[in-house]
């Protein structure tokens, strides 16, 4: 079996890249400029800027080709949703370090039978009498 904690990585990172980027701008500390010479800080900083507004402009315009007015919508947060992604990322590496047996369940179901079952499993017999019949 593989670990599969390697697929955060990016979402991790993106936090302290985006980071880093604004207090270039906002600073331009003499740091930034000894860790990353200006021939790689310069196209690095462009093709990162790019290439995220290229996959966000995609986005949107495979919405607008679908003429789903709610997708559109959608397509336009997409920038957020990479935030939230990111924060969920460093949520889940936190509680992995400090409690790696810990699984947070999600509850399933909007349904009035739903709110009865407990989480011991009762409601069980209902979906396997429907799924039998």
């Amino acid at each position: 079996m593989r670990f599969r904690g390697r697929d955060a990585d990016p979402r991790l990172f993106n936090p302290l890249f985006w980071g880093l980027t604004l207090v270039w701008f906002i600073a331009h500390p003499q740091v930034v400029k000894e860790v990353n010479p200006a021939p790689v800080y310069y196209p690095a900083l462009l093709l990162w800027a790019f290439g995220n507004f290229v996959l966000w402009y995609l986005t949107v315009l495979t919405a607008r080709h679908a003429r789903s007015e709610g997708l559109v919508l959608a397509a336009l947060l997409v920038p957020v949703y990479w935030l939230m992604m990111s924060v969920a990322a460093l949520k889940a590496m936190w509680q992995l370090v400090l409690t790696p047996s810990f699984w947070e369940k999600t509850a399933h179901g909007l349904g009035p039978d739903d709110q009865n079952a407990s989480a011991s499993g009762a409601g069980l017999e209902n979906y396997e009498s429907k799924a039998v019949a």
